[in-house]
């Protein structure tokens, strides 16, 4: 089966077109392009949430089986972040 091609050149417009439209709206609305606080804290939490967990069921203290279903499930949810 053969990848699909894509021709740079008959989309160009519409790149240049949708280039122009995201800067402009980001201008408009006094809008960084880069993150701000509340996507980097929503980045510290969820990275916080898969990790977090992850490294107490690597190490083995947590023997309580509802405790470990916890941590998955928790470990879960900041992976879906």
């Amino acid at each position: 089966m053969e990848n699909p091609k894509f021709s740079r050149v008959a989309d160009n417009d519409f790149s240049k077109t949708l280039r122009r439209r995201v800067n402009l709206y980001f201008k408009t609305n006094n809008l960084s392009k880069k993150a701000n606080t509340t996507m980097v804290t929503k980045t510290v939490v969820m990275l916080s949430l898969f990790f977090i967990p992850l490294i107490l069921l690597s190490t083995g203290l947590v023997t309580q089986t509802w405790v470990l279903f916890s941590l998955y499930i928790i470990c879960g949810f900041g992976m879906s972040g």
